[in-house]
């Protein structure tokens, strides 16, 4: 893979730049963990004879006809004999993938439905897939950034400009990226006994997803780019639009006058376009309640509301009683509800951490013992008083700080409880312990002062010198079977809660010296004088903490009383 930064540089050489995998195939290329380097081709083998598509695409019509879409529009370039693919490939063998066709039944605006063919090329059958590396990943925008738009938009909204949505995919995605000459070889098909040469990134290939997010990354930032506008003397926001990008599925935000939002919609195609995006313009949608990957976005005069299709929370129910019947569920069948439960986790995301559980066991080894669908988000003009909660942690103990409008009113100092210890894993003065310390510090301060800001229309913000533990308070994201602990405790707060922390900030560590202080005070060297509680918390109030044990670790208790039932 190319590096992001480089992407540009690339598209200015004659050939188009390498978008999938970067390897001489001589052992010294970026293979994939766990690849070792070879020497030779041998283990792309393809036996030429005996090789078959998937079952039915070769008599599919829909198949046949999108195949020679492709080729017509030079996606695909087409020989008839073995000899004449391998002169063309410069006298290399090529790795031949199965082909398959996926239809899927699409709505359309005006409540009919229409049936979507994909070719798919299955590199992971060929090998292909495992040995190409990904050196970088894209992040996907989620409902609640549509939705933070739209409430930003809304916040300075004048009383003669209304807001509106537009939904335009771009036809042909990955068809778009040019493959490189030197890994043609690696993504071809044969089909009706032709041998197809891909010369654009392959649906069905490690890379393609990636490289068209990166190019489409550049083009939404210099999109976006066109849709500031300065309204200093009325101290207005200084976009008029905003755009976010599913992969191929752009939305985008607009607010003005209707002539106002009827140009910069304007501008918006016609950039796509001159970008070479090509915009499926009978699918263009657009107004104040459309739907976006999967979710509803409707909006109104004092809110934005996000709503699950009814039929996504039937068919999730549907499985959830089919599970029920058995004591024992396949892992594909699992796969399949843990990714319709994700869709649904990225409006209610505080299932994430409930539902990595289910991921844990899909890839845990297989053992034979058995171990209202509408939520409004109101959009408030004030945004109340700035609260801010700083803390730190050391290996003996965990110190924070809450601040209201730029004053520190409280203050808290504590270390682990003995069931938290037991619970945690946690070794006091042991630095292997310092991350987790980090987590359970940020928890026990939010979760002490959630009075004000669980259920009070505040601007919350959390501040800490440790990143792992912003972001899994801020996303509830953790690799760490501890720190998941911690984070299903947070994911029932936030539950519970009407507003969640607004601005996550990361902050020198140097410069949290208070909070830093008051997680040693517990240290036994504390009579050296070293390790004090700050002068300026003289005339604060320290908070007594409740003695946390069983009882106040809420994600455990249904363990706890299956076992005492046991």
């Amino acid at each position: 893979m190319i590096q992001p930064l480089t992407l540009s540089t690339g598209w200015r050489q004659e050939r188009p730049p390498e978008l999938l995998f970067t390897q001489s195939w001589k052992g010294s290329g970026p293979l994939s963990k766990g690849m070792k380097p070879r020497s030779s081709l041998s283990f792309f083998f393809t036996n030429f004879e005996s090789f078959h598509n998937y079952a039915g695409v070769e008599e599919n019509p829909a198949a046949i006809s999108a195949i020679q879409g492709y080729i017509e529009k030079g996606y695909l370039r087409p020989f008839d004999s073995l000899d004449e693919c391998r002169s063309a490939l410069g006298g290399f063998e090529p790795v031949l993938s199965r082909l398959g066709c996926i239809s899927t039944e699409k709505p359309t605006p005006d409540g009919g439905t229409v049936i979507k063919n994909r070719i798919i090329l299955d590199a992971k059958q060929s090998e292909v897939t495992s040995a190409t590396s990904r050196e970088y990943r894209s992040v996907m925008p989620r409902l609640t950034d549509a939705v933070t738009d739209a409430l930003c938009m809304m916040s300075n909204l004048e009383a003669d400009e209304t807001l509106e949505q537009l939904i335009a995919d771009i036809s042909d995605a990955f068809w778009l990226i040019p493959l490189h000459p030197n890994e043609r070889r690696f993504f071809v098909a044969r089909f009706q006994g032709k041998y197809l040469v891909f010369e654009r990134t392959a649906q069905g290939s490690r890379g393609a997803p990636l490289t068209f997010c990166t190019i489409m990354g550049l083009a939404t930032r210099l999109l976006q780019s066109l849709l500031l506008h300065d309204h200093l003397h009325m101290k207005r926001h200084k976009q008029d639009a905003r755009v976010q990008v599913y992969t191929d599925d752009p939305w985008i935000i607009a607010k003005g006058t209707p002539s106002q939002v009827n140009r910069i919609f304007s501008i918006v195609l016609l950039t796509w376009c001159l970008f070479g995006f090509p915009v499926a313009t009978h699918k263009a949608t657009r107004g104040r309640s459309l739907k976006w990957i999967g979710m509803y976005i409707s909006l109104f005069s004092d809110r934005v509301e996000v709503s699950i299709p009814p039929d996504k929370v039937d068919e999730l129910e549907r499985m959830t009683l089919d599970f029920l019947k058995s004591n024992v569920v396949s892992v594909k069948a699992l796969r399949t509800y843990v990714g319709k439960a994700m869709s649904i986790a990225s409006v209610i995301y505080t299932w994430r951490p409930f539902l990595n559980q289910i991921f844990a066991a899909i890839h845990s080894d297989v053992d034979s013992n058995a171990p209202n669908g509408t939520w409004p988000l109101d959009g408030f003009l004030n945004a109340g008083p700035h609260v801010v909660i700083i803390w730190d942690a050391s290996p003996f103990g965990i110190g924070a700080v809450l601040c209201i409008n730029g004053a520190i009113v409280e203050y808290l100092h504590d270390t682990p409880s003995s069931f938290e210890s037991d619970l945690l894993r946690l070794v006091r003065g042991d630095s292997e312990s310092q991350q987790v310390m980090e987590c359970l510090a940020g928890l026990v301060a939010l979760r002490t002062w959630a009075h004000f800001w669980k259920k009070r229309k505040i601007s919350l913000a959390i501040r800490s010198d440790n990143v792992g533990a912003l972001i899994l308070l801020s996303k509830l994201k953790t690799t760490s079977t501890r720190n998941a602990i911690i984070a299903r405790e947070f994911a029932l707060d936030l539950g519970d809660a009407s507003f969640a922390p607004r601005i996550i900030e990361h902050i020198p560590g140097f410069t949290n010296v208070i909070c830093d202080s008051l997680s040693r005070l517990s240290r036994l060297l504390d009579d050296s004088g070293k390790y004090a509680t700050p002068p300026i918390l003289k005339e604060c109030r320290r908070v007594d903490l409740p003695a946390r044990n069983e009882d106040w670790w809420r994600s455990i208790r249904p363990l706890k009383q299956v076992a005492d039932n046991r």
